[in-house]
């Protein structure tokens, strides 16, 4: 059973998620954080996930961090993530805000 197509949300309506029937926009530039000096200096491994809304121009709008699996990890994360940019989500050919998550690792040489 084929499901109907989507729609582009009316203006004032929150960003699409991605995932079923829409694409994902292509990540075009994404400097990765530096890992925290107290982290590394502590040996601090772990996650930060982040929920990130890309605007249709593929600049990220808003970021927040969503879960840390230890928050000497977060310093510095937010700035270098939110100058991320994405090729705009396209959806019948138009670019809509979509909504989407961003796991960042953070592991030590061994």
């Amino acid at each position: 059973m084929n499901s109907p197509p989507a729609t582009a949300p009316a203006p004032g309506q929150r960003p699409i998620r991605v995932g079923g029937d829409v694409q994902a926009g292509t990540l075009l530039f994404h400097p990765g954080p530096a890992y925290p000096p107290e982290a590394r200096n502590r040996g601090v491994e772990g996650a930060v996930i982040l929920l990130a809304v890309i605007a249709t121009d593929g600049q990220i709008r808003s970021l927040k961090i969503v879960s840390s699996s230890n928050p000497l990890l977060e310093p510095g994360i937010i700035e270098t993530i939110q100058n991320w940019r994405y090729k705009p989500t396209l959806l019948n050919a138009e670019p809509i805000e979509v909504s989407t998550t961003i796991t960042i690792n953070f592991t030590l040489g061994r």
